[in-house]
């Protein structure tokens, strides 16, 4: 078994202007894989808007919506400006427009945001870059070019990003580094997941995914208020999908691929005063899912007169040209067993109305078996 652990804290203070809302249209780009969902409630989250665009700005928050017209104001310098007086480039997409595109993690993101690259690898560890800008990297402790965020709370390995795409409000990717407000391991730009928040009144939603391979998807959600300075929301997420690629020249055939993933998260936002606010994050998940398995295309030996391994080896047939076929060991095939919590804590102080202190606190624990 391997073990993970990060801690992370950090005190900002912010100066909070006056936001200026930027009108600029948007189309969305559409993504499609084959599968089919039917939403027994839309989501409340505020700002829900379809944006996907890039154009100078930064942490975006869509605010309203007229005609063919959306109101943009972004937040990625930790204030809140009119899109269009931020010199960064953003690629925005609201949680609608990623339920409608059926994508749930940074690798489905790679369909829709251009630029944005994803790599699979040997060990299972994602590799992110933007822009050609990234570093391949495999191994579990690997710190990337790309850094990942959920509500400004930073994920410090990729191999934490698994339960990012859960009940959201938006997400955004930002082009190019972001050293000096995301700090190290973003060279290549960051990409920050909003989490839908909690809501004033009682809500919920519940949403099921067919589709090939036998998959089976089921999300939902609860939020509402519990006492009059407290709101919470529960959301969860259950994902199965049967095996795909297959053997093609092992003793005794067999298949591999198969998911099976399950997390929860609890939101709660406590404000005690109208100038204090808190926000807690207890998150976790399972993920019990099959690695794809890797394709033998061809082989240089750095000895091929070796009377240990070369001809053996050199005989074994290449794999087709085709993604579902892969050999690997039967007795020891793919698989994994992996574990993963988080918390994490914000708050937030106005000490004057142009003044505001925030803290950010996180802890995360990952085990992989």
């Amino acid at each position: 078994m391997i073990k993970c652990q990060a801690w992370t804290g950090c005190a900002l203070v912010l100066l909070l202007s006056s936001s200026v809302g930027a009108a600029v249209a948007a189309d969305s780009p559409a993504a499609t894989d084959g599968s089919a969902s039917s939403a027994a409630a839309d989501s409340p989250a505020a700002a829900a808007t379809n944006v996907a665009s890039e154009s100078p700005a930064d942490e975006g928050s869509a605010q309203s919506q007229q005609g063919g017209l959306v109101e943009i104001v972004v937040t990625a310098q930790k204030r809140s400006e009119s899109i269009n007086k931020v010199g960064l480039a953003i690629a925005a997409l609201s949680g609608e427009t990623l339920r409608d595109m059926n994508i749930h993690s940074v690798q489905d993101l790679t369909q829709v945001v251009p630029g944005l690259t994803y790599a699979a690898s040997l060990l299972d560890t994602p590799v992110y870059s933007l822009r050609g800008v990234g570093f391949y990297e495999t191994t579990l402790a690997a710190y990337p070019d790309v850094s990942v965020y959920v509500d400004q709370v930073p994920l410090p390995f990729p191999v934490l990003t698994g339960l990012v795409g859960m009940d959201l409000e938006r997400v955004e990717v930002l082009k190019g580094p972001q050293g000096i407000l995301f700090g190290m391991n973003s060279t290549g730009g960051a990409i920050n997941y909003i989490a839908a928040k909690p809501t004033d009144s009682l809500t919920s939603g519940l949403s099921y995914t067919i589709g090939r391979f036998s998959q089976n998807q089921v999300e939902g959600y609860v939020s509402g208020p519990l006492t009059d300075t407290l709101k919470a929301r529960l959301s969860f997420t259950s994902e199965q999908r049967g095996p795909w690629q297959q053997t093609y020249n092992a003793a005794t055939p067999a298949k591999n691929g198969s998911v099976a993933k399950w997390a929860a998260r609890l939101l709660l936002d406590w404000t005690p005063t109208d100038d204090l606010k808190f926000e807690f994050n207890f998150n976790g998940g399972l993920d019990q899912s099959q690695p794809m398995a890797p394709q033998y295309i061809d082989l240089v030996l750095q000895h091929p007169d070796s009377v240990f391994n070369g001809p053996a080896l050199q005989a074994y047939p290449r794999a087709p040209n085709n993604a579902f076929y892969a050999d690997f060991s039967v007795r020891n095939r793919p698989r994994s067993d992996n574990t993963q919590w988080q918390t994490s804590m914000r708050a937030d102080y106005s000490v004057s109305p142009d003044i505001t202190v925030t803290s950010i606190s996180s802890f995360i624990r990952y085990d992989r078996d």
